[in-house]
C-alpha cells in the first residue's frame, strides 16, 4: 500500500487517512484503482497513446496517487482511490457514473487490451495502521498480504472461524516453487506473524518505511514491532472491507464488457 499519511489525505489531528475505519489505536484503510484512460496504439499502431475515460471529480482527500506506465498496449494509467470514499452517498454516485463511462470507452478495446485493463483493475491495497508517535508519519503500516481472490477467501475463513483459546497462526498458502524448484514459505496474513488467541490477534511486523531509514536492532536486523488488535473489531471491519472490495472490483471488471 502506498504511504497515504500526508495532507490532504489525513486530518492534522489524526495519524490515519480519511475514510479509514478506526479502532483503539489502530485503523483499517483500503485502496482500489480506477483507470482515467485506457491504453491504445495509433498511427498504424506505431505510437503509444491513451483513450480518455470520463473520471469523476474525486476529492483530494480520496485520491492517493496516479501512476503511468508504458506497455505494448499503449500508455497505462491507474488512479488509486481510498475505497471508504465510495461508501459515502456522493462517492457511490460517482463510482456508478464512472462504471458507465468505463463501459463506453472499453467498447473500442481489443480483447488483449481489455484483458490487460482487467488485470490493472483486479488489484487492491488493504492495510492495518497502528498509531505510534515515534513513527515518521504518526502511524505504522502493516499490509494485508492477500493478493488474490482465493487468498482473500482464506482470510475470511480465519475471521469467521470460532474463537478459541488455543493459539491459531493465520497464514496464507505458500507460492508455487520457482524456476529453481525452491518452494516459498507460507506468508502471514499480516506482517511477519499473525496469531489469534481468544479475542486478541497479535501481529508481529516490520515497519518497512522505518527500515528504509536504516532503523535496525542491535544485531543488525530490522526492528520487529508488535501490536494487539481486538479480534471482534478486526473481524467486523476487515470482513466488510474484503467483501466490499471484491464487489467493487467485480463491478469495475464487468463494465469492461
Amino acid at each position: 500500500m502506498s504511504n497515504p499519511f500526508f495532507s490532504p489525505l489525513k486530518d492534522e489531528d489524526s495519524p490515519f487517512p480519511h475514510y479509514a475505519q478506526v479502532g483503539d489505536g489502530v485503523a483499517l484503510s483500503a485502496e482500489i484503482g480506477l483507470l482515467p484512460s485506457l491504453p491504445r496504439r495509433k498511427w498504424l499502431k506505431l505510437l503509444n497513446s491513451t483513450l480518455p475515460v470520463a473520471m469523476p471529480a474525486l476529492p483530494e482527500s480520496a485520491v492517493v496517487y496516479t501512476a503511468r506506465t508504458e506497455s505494448r498496449f499503449g500508455y497505462e494509467e491507474r488512479t488509486s482511490v481510498l475505497t471508504g470514499y465510495f461508501d459515502t452517498p456522493e462517492g457511490e454516485a460517482q463510482f456508478t457514473a464512472y462504471l458507465a463511462a468505463l463501459h463506453d470507452a472499453a467498447q473500442s478495446l481489443s480483447p488483449a487490451a481489455r484483458e490487460r485493463c482487467r488485470e490493472n483493475l483486479e488489484a487492491w491495497d488493504i492495510a492495518l495502521l497502528v498509531a505510534d508517535d515515534e513513527a515518521e508519519d504518526g502511524a505504522r503500516e502493516i499490509p494485508l498480504m492477500a493478493l488474490s481472490f482465493d487468498e482473500l477467501e482464506r482470510v475470511l475463513d480465519y475471521l469467521d472461524a470460532p474463537v478459541t483459546d488455543t493459539p491459531v497462526v493465520w497464514s496464507l498458502p505458500a507460492a508455487p516453487a520457482d524456476a529453481a524448484g525452491v518452494d516459498a514459505a507460507p506468508s502471514a496474513v499480516f506482517g511477519e506473524k499473525t496469531v489469534a488467541t481468544g479475542n486478541v490477534v497479535v501481529i508481529h511486523y516490520i515497519d518497512f518505511d522505518e527500515y528504509e531509514g536504516q532503523a535496525v536492532s542491535p544485531d543488525g536486523e530490522p526492528t520487529l514491532h508488535q501490536v494487539e488488535v481486538d479480534r471482534g473489531w478486526l473481524r467486523e471491519v476487515l470482513s466488510a472491507t474484503i467483501r466490499r472490495t471484491r464487489e467493487r472490483i467485480w463491478r469495475l471488471t464487468q463494465s469492461l464488457e
